[in-house]
């Protein structure tokens, strides 16, 4: 997940890959980094601004807004669970990447492979593999940061959000 400067943490992949995750790294130039990254994420919404460029994700309708309480419900359940159960024992992290993926999409918030990760409690290799089964299954989607090419932002798409509504329209539940 990232911190308050809309960096990711230094143990994610992006600072691994950059041969950032080190300890020296991390401590001398964590500020810095910081630093640039909101300046790149500033500096990123205002040529999306004078561009008229649009690079948020797709609006949650009505009846998405209705769902939102309740997927955060749900998340912070399945977190409590891990605290008094084995997590072996809850090992498919499939559900919790759609859940976390759908309140995303609910919030109107931009995610990395970083934040699903961060955000699910998965490992990295689980993360991306568990990712690209949704993808193959057509139901999410992955963009290109407008901006930053290097950033990769992953969303659940018409059919994924679709599916998921229809699941929380099927469950009795408060609403």
């Amino acid at each position: 997940m990232r911190d308050g400067s809309g960096l990711p943490a230094p143990e994610n992949r992006e600072f691994r890959d950059a041969g950032l995750n080190t300890p020296r790294a991390t401590d001398q130039g964590g500020a810095t980094l910081r630093r640039i990254g909101v300046m790149l994420d500033e500096l990123s919404l205002f040529v999306s601004a004078a561009s008229g460029v649009n690079d948020q994700p797709a609006a949650a309708t009505d009846e998405d807004r209705d769902h939102r309480s309740e997927v955060l419900r749900i998340m912070k359940s399945r977190e409590a669970r891990g605290k008094h159960f084995p997590a072996d024992w809850f090992s498919n992290p499939a559900w919790d990447l759609l859940l976390f993926l759908y309140e995303a999409r609910l919030s109107g918030t931009n995610v990395t492979v970083g934040d699903v990760g961060n955000g699910t409690g998965t490992r990295p290799t689980t993360t991306i593999r568990w990712l690209e089964i949704l993808e193959s299954e057509a139901l999410l989607d992955r963009r290109r940061d407008t901006i930053d090419t290097r950033r990769v932002y992953i969303t659940l798409n018409d059919k994924g959000a679709a599916a998921m509504r229809a699941y929380f329209n099927s469950v009795p539940g408060p609403r």
